[in-house]
Parts: C-alpha cells; sequence; structure tokens
C-alpha cells in the first residue's frame, strides 16, 4: 500500500500546482479580449495597453500550462497505467478532441500576438482573441467531461466488467454525456473562470495600492473593474452550480454525499453539520437535499467500510462553504456600495468621507483594495478545497464503483524516483513563473508602453488600421 499511496500523494500534489495555471490560462483571455474591445470603443489607451501586456502573460501561462499538461499526462501513465489502459478502451475520445482544441488555441494564440500591429481590422484582431478564449475553456470541458465520467461512468456494459473483466456494449459517444456531465461542466468551468479571474483581481488591487502617478492609478483602476466585473458576474452561477452539484452526489453518489455531510447513519429529518457541529434547526440538511424537512438523506451505515470515502473531505468541503459565503458577503457589500453611490451621483450629489458605503467603495478604499487581495487568496484555497473534496471524495475508486484506485495504481518500487522528480519539477516551475512574471510586468516600466502607444496613435499606428511595422511593445 505504501506505492499506492506515493501514486496518490504525487498525483494531488502536482494536481494542485497544475490548477493554480489552468485557473489564470482559461480566464486571462476572457478578460484580454474584453479589455480590447473597451479600448476600441471606447478608444482608451488604458485598456488597450493592459490588453497587450495580458497577450505577453497569455504566452507564459500557456507556455507552462502546455508542460504542466503534458508531465500531467506523462504522470498518468507512470502512476496509474491500469487506468489510462481502460480509459483507452472506453472513454478516450475527450482526450482526442482536447488535442485539436489544444491546436486551435495555440494556432489562433500566434497569430493574435504576432498580428498585433500587422493585421488591418481590430475587429478581426478581437475575433481572433475570443477564438483563444474558446478553444483554451473548450480544453477545460473536455478534461471535465472525463473526470465526470470518472464519476458515474456509462458506455459499457459494467455488469460484465464486474463479472469478468470483458468490455462489452461499447458506446464510445457516451463519455460525452454521463449523468453527472452537465452539473460537473458548469460548476468545473465557471468556478475556474471566477478564481482566475478573482485572482487577476487581487493582483490589480495590490498593484493599485502601490500607485503614486495619475497614469498607473488609472491603468490598474481600468483592469481592477473590469476583472472585478467579471468576478461578481461570475459568482452566482459558480454558487449555483455548487449547489447542483450536491444534488448530483444526491442521486448518483450517495457515499461521496454522506461523507462530505458526515451522516453515519441514513435518516429523516437530517441537520446540517459543519466541522462535526451540529446547526440547531432541526432538518435543515433535509431541506436542502430533497426540499423537505423530513427528507431521506443517505448515510455511511448503508455502504461496507472499505468503500466509504476519507471523512476528511467532511472538513474540506466546509470550509470550501463557509470560503464562498464569506466572499458572497463581501461582493454583496462591494455591489451595494457601488449602487448607493452611483444613485447619489444621479442626484447631484457625491458621499461624505464619513459616509459607511464610501468605506465599502472596493476600488478606492485601501481596506476595501487590501480585503479583494485576500478574498482573492481565499478564492484559490476554495479551488483546491474543491479539487480535494471531488477527488477524495471519490475514493477508494478511481471509476466509481468499477475500478479502485489501488488496481489502477502502479505498485512498483521504482514509482518513488519518478515521484520525487516529479515534485522536484513543478517546484521550479512555479518558481521560475514567478520570476519571468515579475520581470516582465512589475519590473517592466508601464509609463514607457503607455508613451509608446500614445507615439504611435500620433502617427496613426493604431485603432482600425496596423501598418507593416515592428511592435514597439518589444
Amino acid at each position: 500500500m505504501f506505492t499506492v499511496d506515493v501514486d496518490r500523494i504525487t498525483m494531488a500534489y502536482t494536481l494542485a500546482f497544475h490548477i493554480l495555471f489552468v485557473c489564470v490560462s482559461l480566464s486571462l483571455p476572457v478578460v484580454m479580449v474584453v479589455s480590447e474591445y473597451l479600448g476600441l470603443r471606447k478608444n482608451d489607451r488604458f485598456y488597450n495597453v493592459l490588453a497587450k501586456r495580458l497577450s505577453i502573460a497569455l504566452i507564459i501561462f500557456f507556455a507552462v500550462g502546455t508542460a504542466s499538461g503534458i508531465a500531467v499526462a506523462a504522470e498518468m501513465l507512470v502512476l496509474f497505467p491500469a487506468f489510462m489502459s481502460f480509459v483507452g478502451k472506453v472513454a478516450i475520445l475527450p482526450l482526442y478532441v482536447e488535442v485539436f482544441a489544444f491546436f486551435g488555441e495555440s494556432i489562433a494564440l500566434g497569430t493574435y500576438v504576432y498580428s498585433w500591429d500587422r493585421i488591418k481590422s481590430r475587429r478581426l484582431h478581437i475575433l481572433l482573441g475570443s477564438m483563444i478564449a474558446f478553444f483554451a475553456n473548450m480544453s477545460g470541458v473536455l478534461i471535465i467531461m472525463l473526470n465526470a465520467w470518472m464519476n458515474t461512468p456509462n458506455g459499457f456494459n459494467i455488469a460484465v466488467y464486474l463479472q469478468n473483466g470483458t468490455i462489452a456494449d461499447l458506446n464510445p459517444l457516451a463519455v460525452f454525456m454521463t449523468p453527472s456531465t452537465p452539473v460537473m461542466v458548469v460548476h468545473g468551468l465557471v468556478s475556474t473562470l471566477f478564481t482566475g479571474s478573482f485572482l487577476m483581481t487581487g493582483y490589480f488591487a495590490f498593484r493599485l495600492l502601490g500607485s503614486h502617478t495619475s497614469d498607473t492609478k488609472k491603468y490598474f483602476g481600468n483592469a481592477l473593474k473590469l476583472s472585478f466585473a467579471l468576478t461578481i458576474i461570475l459568482f452566482i452561477p459558480a454558487g449555483l452550480a455548487g449547489s447542483l452539484s450536491m444534488d448530483m452526489l444526491y442521486a448518483h453518489q450517495p457515499a461521496k454525499y454522506a461523507a462530505l455531510d458526515l451522516n453515519m447513519i441514513s435518516h429523516n429529518y437530517a441537520n446540517e453539520v459543519f466541522f462535526g457541529i451540529t446547526i440547531p434547526i432541526p432538518g435543515l440538511q433535509s431541506l436542502l437535499a430533497t426540499g423537505s424537512f423530513s427528507g431521506f438523506v443517505p448515510g455511511l451505515d448503508q455502504f461496507p467500510v472499505t468503500d466509504w470515502p476519507p471523512l476528511l473531505v467532511h472538513n474540506t468541503f466546509d470550509a470550501m462553504v463557509i470560503g464562498g459565503i464569506l466572499i458572497g458577503i463581501f461582493f454583496l457589500l462591494s455591489f451595494l456600495s457601488l449602487v448607493v453611490s452611483f444613485y447619489v451621483r444621479l442626484k447631484g450629489r457625491t458621499l461624505s468621507e464619513r459616509s459607511y458605503w464610501k468605506r465599502l467603495q472596493p476600488f478606492s478604499n485601501p481596506v476595501m483594495l487590501r480585503l479583494t487581495l485576500l478574498f482573492s487568496l481565499i478564492s484559490l484555497f476554495i479551488m483546491e478545497a474543491g479539487w480535494v473534496t471531488d477527488e477524495v471524495g471519490r475514493q477508494p475508486w478511481i471509476v466509481y464503483n468499477v475500478m479502485r484506485t489501488a488496481q489502477a495504481a502502479n505498485v512498483s518500487s521504482s514509482v518513488l524516483p519518478v515521484a520525487i522528480l516529479l515534485m522536484a519539477f513543478y517546484v521550479f516551475m512555479f518558481i521560475f513563473t514567478i520570476y519571468i512574471l515579475r520581470r516582465i510586468f512589475i519590473n517592466r516600466d508601464l509609463s514607457k508602453d503607455l508613451e509608446n502607444y500614445a507615439a504611435e496613435k500620433r502617427f496613426g499606428k493604431t485603432d482600425t488600421e496596423y501598418p507593416q511595422t515592428e511592435s514597439t511593445m518589444r
């Protein structure tokens, strides 16, 4: 069992790093495209420079994310060979299609970056950026589809496979639509976009706090407003999808549902439990799960102990919920302060400095900017806790009720040096990425980029026409 635990720990460790790159890689092109669109629509140099600088960041995250994705794929082959063999026979199509999505993203990204000063139509350039965002997020959707299949497998005769290991009645297309696919795709994609955009929001809030010139304040203020708006828009569907995910678990993965809510016995009038503490509202869990205070909820007593997920998922699930509630309160107060400020301005007045709502302004109050940075980091913790809840909550199965993780794992003693090498690789890659981003963005003179854009505009080298010149953004 030692080697199986090594396989599990290594996979968890590397995926925890990989999800960092994925979150930003999926949300960054969305912010970039919207920024370029606003720059064109408003003829605003700050949005245009933001789009250009984000395109450079996207190249870095694309390169690092590609290296990380290749490492994860190789890792799966080495650490869980039986699982990959099984997937290759039953559910390989999402991975094949994902390759084409990767090619589409690569071509669109290369064309988009190269054509900044060469393409004539800005609208066509924005369309290229939209293709980057589409293919990047399509890759995410396809990977989530495979994960959904691992939670609710279909496309073959499960009873025959469990009886004699024969794959019969194969339907390769079924993997694209399992019982959990719609909910998991929406929840996974929206949550990833939310986390990535919130991380960018936190970064822009941090840079705005350190800004001292009018140009840098305007630049990071615009960037903050744009990413903050996207984050708030994504928060509500992310929360709703999370609630629907619990309904899906109730219907299709009752053991996992019971572990998340720490239901040791099956019963009606079930109470909600947070970190082992019962909330004194009789039947609250039954109400949330079934719509009735007297509704029946499954317990772990229905399943053999060998099929129980590790009960730590109850804590990771509760941490995720509490973090989401805190972020929701922060967003609500921020949104209300903006609404009140807008209403007061319509009346021809301004908020006084002592006003409670003035102190809650998310784009100007230093305390709120620091809270934005704090909650952006909490959102990353929530994302990590969510994936731990999903993957550990499925244990001891790697394919739910079909293949155990121990059956799929590589039990060779040679796994340990490979695991150490992979862990070292991800540490190096993470440090290297931070170093490169710091060199390019924190040490890069923003005022020069703004001056270069202003110079280009004076000579007619921006807006709807781009001449065949070398880029001044180098």
